[in-house]
């Protein structure tokens, strides 16, 4: 199923959407804790701790999903205020690929026939040991845009790095050797580049092969997740990660702070870290939109997730130093405080909270509890939900899923968070691990 992007100047109905949830919640917590409706809780004891952690885990949650769904509306108003690019400087677009021969001969075509004026595609093959650097050569035959180049295999920032030192612009894309890219994705980065003090725009990244129950969850998860919290960030200039698919970067910012780096899984947020400890700022621009395949199985997704969590935590451990130098760079401790916070502080609490609320349930044998718990999560979830898939134009029917989600995949990637940690901190070696490519197209 394809989402129908909002065009530039049609009207946006995110805010009066916004409105709407709130009043809807204010509502809804009104009902919720009017003295008829709060269960009848005991206050001492052992279970006076279990209800006094419950409630303050619920506030917590409230004032978070209203504080992301207030900053995401501001930087809408101000995301419409800058405007059409006026200008459209040349752009460099690096591709790395490792045993990417299923999907490169289609990325470069698709890559070749974008809306945009002058650009370059830079595509590296990383020492794979299947067919695609013949089938990239091929692919760029005729295409004077494409040039292809093999290495020996060091990695993606490996890669990465070659091809910068390639780009004959002063503007990277840089991507993944899977990716869709939309036809404009490149004219709706560039515009913020307006801004002197902007070093990237990291792109919306969007779930290509809707096959199962496994990856329409990941769609949900990749629209509100990793998507719409970027929104809420952006107003302030922190984009926390420029995820691999999608980022839009001056060239000058990553050669000034030596351009990727090897020694984390997540080269993407350790790079992201580093520019904005430079000083520099990092926007969100969701119409710089891009494609890609997600694990289509349990046991793949839980190999991906445990790279992301093990390299989250690697560049955020890598740079820790800063979050106690909050008068010097507020901004990146924060951020570094953000990562420690939704990878280990938040995926314990929700673990926990479940078990007391668990032991509650079996020790009273009243269920009143439980309900005002469940009912309140999947609401607060739902409100980032509707707010998304509205503005997005996604199906609705990824509702029903936002209903389960809390407790089943939303759960399972806590306990998955949890566990990668665990193994991060201990020091159990890890492979890079790789997705196998299906060549899915885009509908």
């Amino acid at each position: 199923m394809k989402s129908q992007n909002i065009k530039r100047g049609d009207k946006r109905p995110g805010r009066a959407i916004r409105a709407a949830v709130g009043a809807f919640f204010v509502l809804i917590a009104y009902a919720l804790f009017t003295p008829g409706a709060v269960p009848r809780l005991s206050l001492s004891g052992f279970l006076g701790f279990i209800n006094a952690g419950i409630i303050f885990y619920l506030v917590g949650l409230s004032v978070r999903h209203f504080l992301f769904l207030y900053f995401s509306a501001r930087e809408e108003i101000r995301r419409e205020g800058v405007g059409p690019a006026k200008s459209f400087p040349g752009i460099s677009i690096i591709v790395p690929g490792y045993n990417e021969d299923v999907v490169i001969a289609r990325t470069i075509e698709e890559l070749d026939r974008l809306d945009y004026p002058e650009f370059e595609v830079i595509v590296i093959d990383d020492g794979s040991s299947d067919q695609t650097y013949a089938h990239a050569l091929k692919a760029a035959q005729n295409r004077s845009r494409v040039r292809v180049f093999t290495k020996k295999n060091g990695g993606k920032a490996s890669a990465l790095n070659f091809g910068i030192t390639q780009a004959r612009y002063d503007y990277l894309f840089c991507m993944d050797a899977d990716s869709h890219v939309i036809p404009t994705a490149l004219r709706e980065g560039i515009r913020h580049f307006i801004d002197p003090d902007i070093a990237a725009v990291a792109g919306s990244v969007l779930v290509l092969n809707q096959r199962n129950s496994v990856t329409r969850f990941q769609t949900l998860e990749y629209l509100t997740g990793l998507n719409f919290y970027k929104s809420a960030q952006s107003f302030f200039g922190l984009v926390g990660i420029i995820p691999g698919p999608s980022g839009l970067f001056r060239k000058k910012d990553v050669l000034d702070i030596g351009g990727y780096q090897s020694d984390t899984f997540a080269e993407d947020c350790d790079l992201t870290l580093r520019i904005l400890m430079n000083g520099r700022r990092v926007v969100y621009e969701p119409q710089m939109e891009v494609r890609t395949e997600v694990p289509e199985s349990m046991q793949t997704l839980v190999k991906q997730r445990y790279r992301w969590n093990r390299g989250i935590f690697q560049a955020t451990r890598k740079h820790w130093i800063r979050m106690i130098q909050f008068r010097k760079d507020p901004g990146t401790a924060f951020l570094i405080f953000y990562f420690l916070t939704e990878s280990l502080l938040l995926p314990t609490l929700n673990i926990f909270v479940a078990l007391l609320t668990l032991i509650y349930q079996i020790y009273t044998r009243d269920l009143s509890l439980f309900s005002m718990w469940l009912v309140q999560l999947t609401l607060l979830d739902l409100s980032i939900v509707l707010v998304t898939l509205w503005d997005t134009r996604w199906p609705m029917k990824l509702i029903a899923y936002a209903v389960f989600n809390r407790f089943t995949y939303s759960f399972f990637l806590d306990i998955i968070k949890i566990f990668s940690l665990a193994e991060e901190i201990v020091g159990i070696r890890m492979d890079w691990g790789k997705l196998d490519r299906v060549g899915v197209k885009p509908s």
